[in-house]
């Protein structure tokens, strides 16, 4: 098994920028050559500072179809991501299927659902300051920073 392509996820992606931004730990999704479970799609990793998340590698579909079935809307979060966007060809028609998802987010995770807002609102993967600024806002506020 060898890492295909690296990616940055969670927080970082998005508020690395700011100065007063710390975070406790570093997310990445590591799409792999090879994926010997046959159970699964995913394999998460924690080691010291890094969450890392092992994904077999699908096309775009592949990826949205396993992130629907997981039930699970912490997955959502990779979509948010212009570097893996971009990697599975996502359009914005693609994330407007995964809009359940980012409506179950937990209270922690609401800067997302302000992303995905932002980008349907753009009709494109990107923010503009103001956006940028209203998630990392709210990121602060849910953490108590």
């Amino acid at each position: 098994m060898k890492v295909i392509k690296e990616f940055k996820i969670g927080s970082g992606a998005f508020f690395d920028n700011y100065l007063d931004y710390v975070s406790h730990d570093t997310d990445k999704l590591c799409i792999m050559d090879s994926f010997p479970i046959k159970k699964t799609n995913v394999l998460n990793l924690k080691t010291g500072s890094e969450d890392i998340f092992f994904y077999k590698n699908m096309d775009k579909s592949g990826f949205i179809e396993d992130t629907l079935k997981s039930k699970q809307p912490l997955r959502v979060g990779k979509f948010l991501v212009p570097a893996f966007v971009n990697h599975v060809g996502l359009d914005i028609k693609d994330l407007f299927k995964l809009s359940c998802l980012f409506n179950q987010l937990d209270d922690k995770h609401q800067y997302e659902k302000i992303i995905y807002d932002a980008y349907i609102e753009n009709n494109g993967f990107f923010l503009t300051n103001e956006q940028r600024d209203k998630a990392y806002k709210k990121y602060k506020e849910e953490r108590g920073l």
